[in-house]
């Protein structure tokens, strides 16, 4: 619950000339009063008559922070504009308006150290994001009116082109390009991968940030009323700022019901414990320190539209997105436990990307019992384990995936390292586990499949024995075999081409892969000759280089 406005006091003035009264009125709030200035961090609209709409670089002056979730406060710019803004959404700022350390922290001296931010390393942390950031900025500005003006086709109302679709398109934010190894400038190591000398195995690298988060449901979704066909949804994620996508973009498929236009589900099980297994369930790595840092989602959907000229074509448009900080004000990392996530129209990397439909505010009474009718992604963050941990410390630093593909990435890192590091071979290699890997996990039911036959390969191997150098030898050579074991299915005629978010196809290709794990590949083939084909294969496509 809130806390009660302060006491608001009149202030009489003595005799005084009127120039003094006006410059004494032009004073700014807080310095009169001596209130601690804050600063906003990201965009909000208020849903209450109590709460204020705040933009990013907002100042002003800090009345009440009694309640911990929610701060009272005063506009500089108007003394009457007095309302309650989210903790999580502002912070102290100096003179010149940029945001500083929470002060006020009187933990212990450890835990003020692992809690700092400064200004020094936000700046820091931004001018990593370097040239390719800066385009980015100009360049997805206009993104979504130069798409739709070009394209000739009119998308539903209130859909704009994707933004994280077109970045994937790009083939530098997928999963293949986050895992390779990344040469230093002087081309004599890599900066993302090294060697333990002591254990001689891959060298873990804990982050500043790892999540684990299942993705429940989004509410109050706008039906899509497009001319065209819906072949699915999907909802993608990324690590974001203001300037830049700093990870892989990583999608999870929705469920949808006809009977409940509305509302998009993401897992055809409910569990109340950790459900480490679903498709849903997924895990995010940041060793990045920056109150700007949000994991952002965008609920998509592939619409099949027709232009003009009779022409069909396949878009993927974006029905929302929405922002979770990754941290507080103060640099602590967020809670686990569940978020109502505020979804969005257009997009995130314009002045007009703030959804104008629900702005009509309500008292408290009102909004607890008709409800908040405002689009919201609903997720769960979970706390993991230790020996998750420890296979998503031999990650990169800035990687979002499925949770349960854990323990294929980590291996696949590991064989990496035997061979670039250990063996020290740069030139081309005949290995499937590093040549296939990357054209498996870039398609996600492939990668789900490739975990089953892990997991079912490896399921009598002790965790405690998984250290000794002969069960790695082993556990190395499984994983090839599971490699290969998906490899004909790559090649053959009936198997259907991988498309990203179409339901139809999705639901194919599980099927198709059910069959071939039910009767074996070369039943399948050996009984049904006349209905299956398959493609030659190529000795050539075994083979890896690594830069």
């Amino acid at each position: 619950m809130r806390v009660a406005k302060p006491k608001q006091y009149e202030v009489i003035l003595g005799p005084e000339t009127a120039a003094s009264r006006i410059h004494f009125l032009n004073w700014s709030f807080s310095t009169w009063v001596g209130f601690q200035r804050i600063v906003a961090l990201f965009d909000y609209s208020g849903t209450t008559d109590e709460e204020l709409d705040i933009h990013n670089g907002d100042l002003f002056a800090l009345i009440n922070k009694e309640n911990q979730d929610w701060w009272y406060v005063r506009d500089e710019r108007n003394d009457e504009r007095v309302g309650y803004v989210p903790r999580t959404y502002v912070a102290y700022a100096d003179d010149s308006g940029a945001p500083v350390v929470d002060s006020d922290n009187d933990d212990a001296s450890e835990m003020a150290e692992s809690r700092k931010v400064t200004v020094a390393r936000i700046r820091e942390s931004m001018a990593r994001a370097s040239a390719d950031s800066r385009r980015y900025s100009k360049r997805g500005r206009d993104a979504a009116p130069a798409a739709e003006k070009g394209r000739g086709t009119q998308l539903p109302t209130g859909c704009t082109e994707s933004i994280l679709s077109t970045y994937k398109q790009n083939n530098d934010k997928v999963l293949s390009k986050t895992l390779c190894p990344v040469v230093n400038p002087t081309g004599t190591a890599f900066l993302n991968l090294a060697m333990d000398p002591a254990t001689k195995q891959l060298k873990s690298c804990p982050v500043q940030c790892t999540l684990g988060f299942s993705i429940i449901e989004a509410k109050n979704i706008i039906p899509l009323v497009a001319d065209g066909r819906v072949l699915g949804r999907q909802v993608r994620m990324a690590l974001v700022n203001n300037l830049d996508v700093f990870s892989n973009v990583h999608s999870v498929p929705a469920i949808y019901s006809s009977e409940v236009p509305n509302q998009w589900k993401f897992s055809a099980k409910a569990s109340l414990l950790f459900p480490k297994d679903d498709e849903n369930t997924c895990f995010l790595r940041s060793n990045d320190v920056d109150i700007q840092l949000c994991l952002m989602f965008e609920l998509c959907a592939l619409l099949e539209m027709s232009d003009a000229k009779d022409r069909t074509d396949i878009i993927e448009v974006s029905v929302g997105w929405g922002m979770l900080p990754l941290f507080t004000s103060d640099g602590t990392a967020i809670e686990n436990k569940s978020y109502d996530i505020r979804l969005y129209s257009g997009s995130p990397f314009t002045k007009e990307g703030f959804s104008k439909d629900y702005k009509e505010k309500k008292g408290f009474l009102t909004t607890l019992i008709q409800g908040n009718k405002h689009p919201r992604l609903n997720i769960k963050v979970w706390k993991l384990g230790k020996s998750v941990l420890d296979d998503i410390n031999q990650l990169p630093e800035s990687i979002c995936s499925f949770l349960s593909a854990v323990p294929v990435m980590a291996k696949y890192r590991q064989i990496m390292s035997d061979t670039l590091l250990r063996d020290k071979s740069f030139g081309p290699r005949i290995d499937p586990a590093l040549s296939m890997f990357p054209t498996i996990c870039n398609q996600s039911d492939l990668l789900h499949l490739l975990c089953l036959v892990w997991e079912r390969k490896t399921q009598q191997i002790k965790q405690k024995h998984s250290k000794n150098q002969k069960v790695q030898t082993l556990l190395q050579k499984k994983f090839r075999e599971c490699v290969l074991l998906l490899w004909p299915i790559l090649h053959m005629h009936e198997f259907p081409t991988y498309v990203e978010g179409h339901e139809k196809i999705c639901n194919a290709r599980i099927a198709f892969a059910n069959d071939i794990q039910e009767l074996g590949m070369l039943e399948l083939l050996g009984k049904n000759r006349e209905q299956y084909g398959i493609a030659p294969f190529d000795m050539a496509e075994l083979a890896c280089n690594f830069p």
